[in-house]
C-alpha cells in the first residue's frame, strides 16, 4: 500500500513546501520546490516501478489480458475480404 501512497505524499509535500511562509521571495521558494522535487523523485520512481510490477504480475495471472507494453497482432476474424 505504501507505493500507492508515495505519489500522494509527494504532491502533499510539494504543496506544503510551496505554502511555507518563511521564504523571503519567489526565487528562494522556487529553488526549494525544485530541491524537494529533486530529492523525492527517486522515491517516486521506485514506487512507480513497484506498482507496475504488481500490475504486470496480476495481468500475467489473467489469461485473456495482454501484457503491458505489448501490441497484439490483429486476429484473422477482423480482416475484410
Amino acid at each position: 500500500m505504501l507505493p500507492v501512497l508515495v505519489p500522494w505524499l509527494g504532491i502533499i509535500g510539494a504543496l506544503m513546501v510551496m505554502a511555507c511562509p518563511l521564504y523571503p521571495d519567489g526565487v528562494v521558494r522556487a529553488l526549494c520546490v525544485f530541491a524537494y522535487a529533486f530529492c523525492s523523485a527517486p522515491f517516486l520512481w521506485v514506487a512507480i516501478v513497484k506498482i507496475m510490477a504488481g500490475l504486470q504480475l496480476s495481468l500475467e495471472r489473467e489469461a485473456f489480458l495482454p501484457r503491458l507494453g505489448e501490441s497484439t497482432p490483429p486476429s484473422g476474424f477482423n480482416k475484410l475480404y
